[in-house]
């Protein structure tokens, strides 16, 4: 017999089961509300430029590519020049001083070695041959060729390496690939060549897109340069970093026109939030 003023087990069980869905509902509610708020677009200054970010598979056919370029069957002569040619200049780059005159007749050599090689072999014979230099740094990189060897394949471009944020201390802190495709951009430039010739897509956006999002060194012209050409070649983002560059460039209303671009393109709270921060700064004069 149960006794008077207690209720049944199974009304407590349930009283008790009522009561935790109570409390869960509640928390629910609260957890939703503290998410509704995040959501929210809330006024930021747009200060933090996007990463760099390059397709894992794309970067292995790259490679895939110059393999197969640097084993084509393309030899002779004028290949032989133009790689001694480029070579040479790698070791005057290593050297304190170089007289003007010795500068400039060996560019020459270059380019008329160049038209050569591109009259006998075509473009391919080019390709072939930037592709077995890009393997010769590779070594140079992993100490796998003789000292002088090493300092004319490099010459100068562990300087470039460290200036555009790549290397600090002779350390790679930034993607080995992107330093890859700045050594073709310089082997390019060496042959007087445009420094994207030739690169895939994945390789104009790691030259562009590096130096655009994180060659902090770099002039602010230079940068959003990049920027236009990283959005051609399929970057993303590059409306956004645009508008961060010119912002802390301190023209926030360029800025803020970028921005709108870019939401136009995929909105996002982040955006909103980098616009609300941008319209009240304007509106306080700042």
């Amino acid at each position: 017999m149960t006794g008077r003023g207690q209720g049944s087990p199974e009304t407590t069980r349930s009283g008790e089961i009522s009561s935790a869905a109570t409390k869960l509902g509640v928390l629910l509610l609260v957890g939703m509300g503290l998410v509704w708020l995040v959501r929210l677009p809330r006024a930021l200054p747009p200060t933090r430029l996007p990463a760099l970010q390059l397709s894992d598979s794309e970067i292995r056919s790259a490679l895939h590519r110059d393999r197969v370029d640097s084993r084509a069957a393309a030899s002779g002569v004028q290949l032989e020049m133009l790689h001694e040619l480029v070579l040479e200049k790698g070791r005057s780059e290593a050297r304190p001083t170089e007289p003007r005159q010795q500068r400039l007749k060996r560019d020459r050599e270059i380019r008329k070695t160049l038209a050569a090689v591109q009259a006998e072999h075509g473009a391919q014979g080019l390709l072939t041959l930037r592709a077995r230099a890009t393997e010769l740094y590779e070594q140079a990189l992993a100490r796998e060729l003789a000292d002088g060897e090493a300092k004319a394949v490099l010459g100068s471009f562990p300087q470039v390496l460290q200036r555009y944020g790549l290397t600090q201390n002779g350390r790679f802190v930034g993607p080995r690939f992107v330093g890859r495709v700045l050594y073709k951009a310089r082997w390019n430039l060496i042959c007087g060549l445009a420094p994207a010739w030739k690169l895939s897509r994945v390789e104009q956006r790691a030259y562009h897109g590096w130096l655009a999002l994180h060659a902090k060194g770099a002039p602010l012209r230079q940068r959003l340069a990049a920027l236009d050409a990283y959005g051609r070649a399929g970057g993303e983002q590059a409306e956004e970093a645009r508008a961060v560059l010119l912002y802390r460039a301190g023209q926030p209303a360029e800025a803020l026109l970028a921005l709108r671009r870019a939401y136009e393109r995929e909105p996002s709270v982040r955006l909103e939030s980098y616009m609300l921060g941008i319209e009240s700064a304007l509106a306080d004069g700042h």
